[in-house]
């Protein structure tokens, strides 16, 4: 959140600096895209996991078993890489560009500590099977030299459960964007269409899902 504040707080100060520039469809369109392959990347994992194996943190990290097939056998962090698309795209937006340089120190700064965390954590949760994986896979940078097929099947609904905030405010972040270039353009705000009926709909649709949620709906055993 205080990355998106930063890059607005940019747009709407800095304008001497760096004249604000009409940011065309193409251009949303193409940041929406990296965005999407991030959040894209986020759903299949967390859709083809068991429980208690995904996630992150530094505090009461818990492991029932090593993830090492799907996409974790191309990468080792898959969500990390996932949410570096999305902040890629995002800082992209406003066509400024120092903002993507500014965004991935802060990128590996943040996760470099979780990351460094979270394999210790690992390395001494499981050990020799730890390590001979981390030998084999990288930590950022994907390879699919020892790609190996994910034993269980994709399930949409223990994706939703997991991924339905995150969907939401991919869309709301774009939305809110368009709305930040045209004010600083013409300080006025202005409702687009497609961004508009985009984010009406994915509004629906999550309140939907947070009530399916609620109702045990998306629960999934063993997911």
């Amino acid at each position: 959140m205080l990355i998106i504040v930063a890059i607005v707080l940019d747009m709407l100060f800095n304008t001497y600096a760096v004249p604000v520039r009409k940011i065309s469809y193409v251009w949303q369109l193409v940041c929406f895209g990296i965005m999407l392959g991030g959040e894209t990347i986020r759903i299949m994992v967390n859709g083809s996991v068991a429980k208690d194996t995904s996630g992150r943190g530094t505090k009461e990290l818990k492991a029932a078993q090593l993830n090492t097939d799907g996409f974790y056998s191309v990468v080792r962090h898959p969500l990390y890489l996932a949410n570096l698309f999305m902040w890629s795209g995002a800082s992209l937006f406003f066509q400024r560009w120092y903002l993507p340089v500014i965004i991935a120190c802060l990128f590996f700064i943040y996760y470099g500590r979780i990351i460094l965390y979270e394999e210790r954590f690992l390395k001494s949760r499981f050990g020799d099977d730890y390590t001979c994986w981390a030998r084999k896979v990288p930590s950022l940078i994907p390879s699919f030299k020892h790609y190996a097929p994910s034993k269980l099947l994709f399930n949409v609904k223990a994706s939703l459960k997991k991924e339905h905030d995150s969907i939401f405010a991919l869309v709301a972040i774009c939305y809110f964007f368009t709305m930040v270039n045209d004010y600083a353009l013409t300080g006025k705000i202005i409702f687009h269409n497609f961004w508009y009926l985009t984010f009406l709909v994915c509004m629906v649709l999550w309140f939907i899902i947070k009530l399916m949620k609620k109702m045990s709906m998306l629960d999934v055993e063993g997911r």
